[in-house]
């Protein structure tokens, strides 16, 4: 089904355009066709009207060579469909716009409890504020488990020294906190040791004519090794998201590939549509998102990683 362009000069508050912008809008709602506004004049004040449509589903596309472009990539990425936003967001949606909106830094047990939100599995988790609290944290916990730095804006902790993994006597818990309080300041993270299964990312960006996009790739080492993803708008479903995945060479690593233990891509899927829904709805909120890696097992996918980024105000 080819997609329909609506292409004007579009600008706000100027009578004739706001009747194009009603029609535009009767069409979309008669129509299972997906459909875009285009829009040719660079110093146009389009924004207002840019905003009221992505509300709707509808992007405004800036120049009809991106147009083109987003059509070729509609066909190439995706089955084509509507863009057609839930019916309403999830009740949790508003409390956590007010907790996260303009926030410079949002750290990652903060990130988790988002995540949980939206049905995302995260590792069991606690703050310490202590050796002591590391501790006991880590006997709840009652396995291995990882300390992260909770620093604020240390976002890529591995690469910084901030994360020690593997930890399952009291003894490594805490020279591992002395270590990290020694190098970073604030709260340490103590985490489940997640091990077991495939290494995948999900990642989200918030674009500003076609609003939030989620892409799937392989995770950890691999996402700089493999030159593959799966790019989706949100929100989508499961069964979209298993259908990408499944396009692509590294899905081979969660289907028992050369007598490998056979992984839940489903859990994978759900994962990426809990993790789209989230995206649509928090998207006046979070400009980016990253969950690198979330690993995928035998029964479910835990995202290990959650490194977010708010919109600023203009």
């Amino acid at each position: 089904m080819a997609p329909g362009l609506y292409v004007l000069n579009w600008r706000a508050n100027y009578f004739l355009h706001d009747m194009h912008a009603r029609a535009m809008v009767d069409a979309f709602e008669k129509t299972d066709k997906p459909l875009a506004a285009v829009s040719n004049y660079s110093r146009s004040n389009d924004s207002a009207l840019a905003e009221h449509f992505a509300d709707l589903g509808i992007p405004l596309i800036s120049g009809m060579q991106n147009a083109m472009a987003a059509v070729r990539a509609l066909h190439e990425h995706r089955t084509v469909s509507p863009f057609r936003p839930p019916s309403a967001p999830l009740p949790c949606a508003d409390l956590w716009e007010q907790k996260l909106c303009c926030r410079e830094w949002i750290g990652e047990a903060e990130g988790y409890a988002l995540f949980n939100e939206y049905g995302i599995l995260c590792p069991a988790h606690d703050l310490a504020k202590s050796k002591e609290d590391a501790i006991e944290i880590a006997r709840r916990i009652g396995c291995a488990v990882v300390l992260k730095t909770a620093q604020p804006g240390v976002s890529h902790k591995s690469n910084n020294g901030g994360v020690v993994v593997d930890l399952s006597t009291t003894e490594a818990i805490a020279k591992a906190y002395d270590d990290l309080t020694a190098r970073f300041s604030g709260e340490v993270l103590v985490a489940e040791m997640v091990s077991s299964g495939s290494e995948w990312s999900l990642g989200v960006i918030n674009d500003p004519d076609f609003g939030p996009a989620v892409r799937v790739a392989p995770g950890g080492l691999l996402v700089d090794l493999l030159n593959e993803s799966a790019l989706l708008m949100a929100p989508f479903s499961s069964d979209e998201a298993r259908a990408a995945i499944n396009a692509l060479q590294a899905s081979k690593l969660l289907a028992g590939y050369r007598g490998g233990t056979v992984l839940n891509v489903q859990s994978l899927a759900q994962t990426a549509a809990c993790l789209s829904r989230l995206a649509w709805d928090m998207r006046d909120t979070l400009a980016e998102i990253e969950i690198n890696p979330v690993i995928v097992g035998t029964q479910t996918t835990i995202a290990v990683d959650a490194v977010i980024r708010a919109r600023q105000s203009s």
